[in-house]
């Protein structure tokens, strides 16, 4: 069976590659392929590492900022958040309009304790896209921001909306419930 598949291969062209190869990161095949043979989560199971949120790379996107993106997510999962924000920064002025980058930029500036800077990025996500994960995570993250800035009022309309979407994207799990449940603790 591997001469078989070495054969195949040896029989394609350079560009024949390249063809499929972009085919298969169009169809999110390669990157589950990649992530399989690296142990890092495929799309589907970025849901782990992000507490209890998914989220898409936009790999349509470009390499460049979708490799920035990768490499500030990496950093971002080391809990290396000033090198994780250069990486985000550096994909939006790569490819201004991904809804992703922005979501974990604005992530990772909560996380520096930059709350204002992180709610402007935050809404620029929500402006960009249309996938509700990755609005799911803008939502939660702009409580946590409006928390930062003592705008208990905008964080308790941030985390109904966070807990609203859970519900109607069916990941009010026990762990959503427990963020929800700290979140409102920390408007006391």
């Amino acid at each position: 069976m591997k001469q078989t598949h070495s054969n195949w291969l040896k029989q394609l062209s350079k560009s024949s590659i390249l063809l499929l190869f972009a085919i298969l990161i169009t169809c999110g095949t390669a990157s589950s392929l990649f992530a399989e043979q690296s142990n890092m989560p495929t799309q589907e199971g970025h849901a782990e590492h992000y507490e209890g949120d998914g989220h898409d790379h936009g790999h349509q996107h470009g390499n460049k900022a979708s490799q920035l993106n990768d490499e500030g997510i990496a950093l971002y999962r080391a809990k290396d958040y000033k090198a994780a924000a250069e990486k985000f920064e550096q994909a939006v002025a790569e490819v201004p309009d991904i809804g992703e980058t922005h979501a974990m930029l604005g992530k990772t500036q909560v996380k520096l304790e930059k709350f204002e800077e992180a709610v402007a990025t935050l809404k620029t996500s929500l402006e960009l896209t249309k996938n509700p994960t990755i609005n799911r995570i803008s939502h939660k993250s702009l409580a946590r921001a409006y928390i930062g800035l003592k705008n208990f009022e905008e964080a308790r309309k941030e985390i109904g909306v966070y807990k609203q979407m859970c519900v109607s994207q069916n990941t009010l799990t026990p762990k959503t419930e427990q963020i929800i449940n700290e979140l409102y603790e920390q408007l006391k």
